[in-house]
């Protein structure tokens, strides 16, 4: 495995492209990665591509590849600080013939998020030593001490948001009944105990009982208990929404930007919680500070790749990536 060649990039640090990728004209194999804070494109990771023109994206990371050959090709960033980095394979007449890196968020008077190439005979190595550069990047140990596994009942994958505080109890009462061959560590409540997206301390008629008397029970229990939040976002019907529209990414005309979620409505439209307002952040911190103080150990974040919403913000040289970094670094203030 070698580094690669670095490409040609134009002068516009927020959309550059390869000359060409260098592999033969066989070549027709992708592997595609995307993360969460962006929308997905759904299908496999890998592809075999036999069509005449084509166009795959990625985000991050790519690997293009001729497998009868073992040449394989990756280009990858190292930091998301500004932007996200998409990746486009263009296969133009039967064969590959350039990779674009497109980082919107990047302008010009900033430094792009730095890029590696790397090309050698195994794609798993390839993905691996990529892997290995972005955290020597920023610094983060290859080998952790990884803690004890978790191990716990979680409400969404039978209830989903239909969810109740008694039959909650009902199935922790059965973990408990069955603790010798299943050792639960944690109970998590899922989505269905708050009002609205947004409104994560309001509860629902379905949930008499406040939160931190059920959490201490449980813990007295000799358990630990875990909650699910979408901490960058709010359904538009929600209080916080309504009384705080400030607080939310908005568009050119000032109105709040929302997105359509997977939520049955009145939880559907979602807005983006601006992570750069420091009312927002407050509210932010002050949720996970109350959460903590009940006793809640464990948070399952969800919907965060809708945090990096575009639109205008309190700060205005803030982007989508920069803000869901500030927003995450209050949620570990008050966590702990």
């Amino acid at each position: 495995m070698t580094d690669a060649a670095s490409p040609q990039l134009s002068p516009n640090p927020g959309f550059f492209q390869t000359s060409e990728i260098p592999l033969a004209a066989e070549a027709n194999w992708v592997h595609r990665f995307y993360n969460n804070m962006t929308s997905q494109e759904y299908g496999p990771w890998i592809l075999r591509m036999n069509g005449f023109d084509q166009i795959e994206s990625s985000q991050d990371v790519i690997i293009i590849g001729d497998e009868a050959a073992e040449d394989y090709f990756l280009a990858g960033a190292l930091s998301a600080e500004r932007s996200t980095t998409y990746l486009l394979a263009h296969r133009e007449f039967g064969r590959f013939t350039r990779l674009t890196v497109w980082q919107p968020e990047v302008k010009n008077e900033d430094i792009p998020e730095p890029m590696v190439f790397l090309r050698g005979s195994d794609w798993r190595v390839l993905l691996d030593t990529y892997w290995t550069k972005v955290l020597e990047h920023h610094g983060v140990d290859r080998d952790p001490c990884v803690p004890m596994p978790l191990s716990g009942y979680c409400t969404w994958y039978y209830y989903y948001d239909d969810l109740s505080e008694r039959q909650f109890l009902d199935n922790v009462r059965a973990v408990q009944a069955h603790r010798e061959v299943f050792p639960c560590r944690f109970v998590q409540i899922d989505d269905g105990y708050q009002t609205f997206h947004g409104d994560w301390l309001e509860q629902n008629e379905r949930w008499p009982t406040p939160l931190a008397d059920t959490v201490g029970r449980l813990r007295r229990e000799g358990l630990e208990v875990g909650i699910w939040i979408m901490p960058f976002l709010a359904a538009a019907n929600s209080r916080v929404a309504r009384e705080h529209p400030e607080w939310f990414v908005r568009d050119d005309e000032g109105q709040p930007v929302y997105v359509p979620g997977w939520s049955l409505p009145p939880n559907h439209n979602w807005q983006c919680l601006d992570a750069t307002h420091p009312e927002a952040l407050n509210f932010m911190r002050e949720i996970f500070h109350r959460f903590r103080e009940m006793g809640v150990t464990y948070f399952k974040l969800d919907g965060v790749g809708f945090s990096a919403q575009r639109g205008h913000r309190h700060d205005p040289d803030a982007t989508g990536s920069s803000a869901f970094r500030e927003g995450l670094k209050a949620i570990r203030e008050a966590a702990g």
